[in-house]
């Protein structure tokens, strides 16, 4: 996906259960309540994904104001659920790339991890 330079700034994907016809400041609110995240100020990119996995919203801000950027896939097509088994609101941190590589519908690699090791 081209357009947006996502190594500015500091991407988390909010794994959460949202409305995709909201706005940006309904998900800004949403991104600052639950994930501590205040997105005007700058240097963050939340990225919220539907139930369906198929649209997901990218809210950041610059210094010419808020931006929303939507993306559905085609084909039934589906974003990779992320850390799916948690309850709740949650967030997962990725890298440039890997936002790059996910919002084109590709697999992300991983290996969640317990608290405990043993």
């Amino acid at each position: 996906m081209k357009g947006v330079d996502f190594s500015k700034g500091r991407v988390t994907v909010a794994l959460c259960s949202v409305d995709m016809r909201c706005g940006y400041q309904r998900l800004a609110d949403i991104a600052y309540a639950y994930l501590g995240i205040d997105v005007s100020k700058g240097g963050e990119f939340v990225v919220f994904i539907s139930r369906t996995r198929r649209i997901c919203r990218i809210i950041f801000a610059d210094e010419r104001g808020a931006n929303v950027l939507s993306r559905t896939l085609h084909d039934r097509a589906r974003f990779t659920q992320l850390m799916g088994a948690l309850e709740g609101p949650a967030q997962r941190p990725l890298s440039a790339r890997e936002l790059e590589r996910y919002l084109d519908g590709e697999p992300l690699e991983g290996v969640r991890k317990g608290w405990f090791e043993g």
